[in-house]
């Protein structure tokens, strides 16, 4: 696949959008380990627990995208940026709007997924 073709319901970011995404995943990671270490040595009450949930969400939802060369944003608000120009392109394709809104939808909820089986791990162990 062509880094630097559009292709709806598959590819809508470059290689700088793509960067901006693992960034976005690291930091998730990173903070969602750091609350999930914060609450294991304070003894935090489960309510703030719970809360691993938020950096959980963004941090796997970055790596998802950084591997799927595909932004959920973008996909949801009917844009691209392959060319990784400063303002993003409009899609103007229905059945590309439709095939990245569902691409989206899929991203989305396997991040929540992944994040809840992750916040519940810590619930049960920490």
């Amino acid at each position: 696949m062509d880094p630097q073709t559009y292709i709806p319901g598959t590819c809508n970011i470059g290689h700088n959008e793509k960067e901006k995404r693992m960034r976005q995943g690291l930091a998730g990671v990173m903070l969602a380990c750091g609350w999930t270490f914060l609450g294991f040595t304070w003894v935090f009450p489960i309510f703030l627990k719970i809360l691993v949930i938020i950096p959980a969400f963004f941090g796997i939802l970055g790596f998802l995208q950084y591997n799927s060369s595909f932004c959920v944003y973008y996909g949801f608000s009917q844009k691209q940026n392959i060319a990784d120009n400063e303002k993003a392109l409009a899609v103007s394709d229905a059945a590309a709007v439709n095939a990245d809104k569902q691409k989206s939808i899929a991203l989305t909820l396997i991040a929540l997924i992944i994040s809840f089986v992750y916040t519940l791990l810590v619930l049960l162990f920490f």
